[in-house]
């Protein structure tokens, strides 16, 4: 049984799956959301409907305000986030969206309650994906999706990135926990947990750190970690 949520651009969150729901839930499960071809971004139609109750009776806010906290979750530049959840302990994917039109108006409220509408949304990425995380020394990783992926990296700890391409990173000591983005997409960025950049680390990385790909072939990797730090990294695949 998989769960579908929605996480707003203004932080809200939407249970579209739950009979606990927020006024909107989906009429169907968004399995077509998909690329057209690789590398594409994912697009397709959420089919949808608005309720003014719950569907043991519960009466919710009226149909008009709910479509303007909705229409507030979505933008046509920035992302939401739909997560899937399921029971057989994988995941939880995730893929942020945005709209690729703006969402028309309602139509016309049904006796019961209810009213059925489609929004186009279109994905940042090539596919659904679910985070990978390993610890240890001597990690030994492998992409198993359809799409390339890049680790990153969090430490806390001085010590030594070992690549599987042999190259060897030497990462300094920090007061908190930082995060380096093996990604040609991300410039090889330093984090914090906040998401900030930390310039002074990760200007002082360059020239010693370059991208490391984990290709979509089910091959198994090889790196080096300093203690206490943590590899992750997307796999990129459909959960239905």
């Amino acid at each position: 049984m998989k769960s579908v949520e929605l996480v707003g651009v203004d932080g809200s969150v939407w249970p579209l799956t739950s009979v606990e729901h927020n006024g909107v839930f989906l009429k169907a499960e968004p399995t077509s959301l998909s690329a057209e071809s690789d590398g594409e971004p994912v697009s397709g139609q959420l089919d949808l409907v608005v309720a003014d109750h719950l569907p043991f009776g519960e009466e919710l806010r009226p149909i008009r305000e709910t479509s303007r906290l909705w229409r507030n979750a979505w933008s046509v530049r920035k992302w939401s986030k739909l997560v899937v959840k399921d029971d057989e302990g994988l995941g939880p994917y995730f893929l942020d969206v945005r709209l690729s039109t703006h969402i028309d108006d309602f139509g016309e409220v049904d006796p019961d309650g209810f009213v059925e509408f489609s929004q186009a949304v279109r994905g940042k990425t090539s596919s659904w994906s679910r985070t990978v995380r390993h610890e240890g020394d001597v990690v030994r990783v492998a992409n198993t999706g359809d799409v390339d992926s890049w680790p990153r990296v969090r430490w806390d700890k001085a010590g030594v990135l070992s690549m599987p391409s042999g190259a060897a990173i030497n990462l300094p000591a920090v007061e908190s926990p930082r995060t380096i983005w093996l990604d040609p997409r991300e410039s090889c960025v330093v984090k914090d947990d906040a998401g900030n950049i930390d310039r002074e680390i990760w200007l002082a990385l360059r020239g010693s750190v370059f991208p490391e790909v984990l290709p979509a072939d089910d091959e198994y990797r090889e790196f080096g970690l300093p203690n206490g730090a943590v590899l992750f990294y997307e796999i990129g695949e459909s959960p239905w």
